[in-house]
């Protein structure tokens, strides 16, 4: 593994982000909770840049359009649930059509959004992952 520099640390406060091109590609920095973490430096929805959205606790929002960007994945991850991660921009046209017709008949207007059996769920809600997974107070 090789280590590229990206920022000094002092230049990444708490709730902030940072734009960087470690090695020339498109990056932003965020900090939450004295933790670092990199994401694409644009959108997934219409590629603005995220260097330009704000950070309040986990989540990233994109300062164009709303999106929000939180590691919901994690979530599962941790708990050893397995999941089925389907990236919409990447998907193939049937997929995406699929995608948008469960979000219009659960009246939910984007992304992102995990599914758990029927029920749509947008953004980052482990309370409500946890809820419909019946999971009890303690293993959330």
């Amino acid at each position: 593994m090789v280590w590229i520099y990206a920022v000094d640390e002092a230049a990444l406060p708490e709730g902030s982000v940072a734009p960087v091109y470690p090695s020339g590609v498109n990056v932003v920095l965020a900090r939450a909770d004295g933790r670092v973490y990199a994401v694409s430096g644009a959108c997934a929805h219409m590629a603005c840049p995220l260097s330009l959205g704000s950070m309040k606790g986990h989540t990233l929002t994109c300062a164009c359009h709303d999106w929000r960007f939180r590691k919901a994945k994690q979530f599962f991850a941790d708990r050893g649930i397995p999941i089925e991660y389907i990236d919409n921009d990447l998907a193939d046209e049937a997929t995406q059509a699929r995608i948008a017709r469960e979000l219009d008949a659960a009246g939910a207007d984007g992304f992102p959004f995990v599914k758990i059996g029927n029920q749509i769920v947008e953004g980052y809600r482990p309370d409500r992952y946890a809820e419909l997974l019946g999971m009890t107070e303690g293993a959330r």
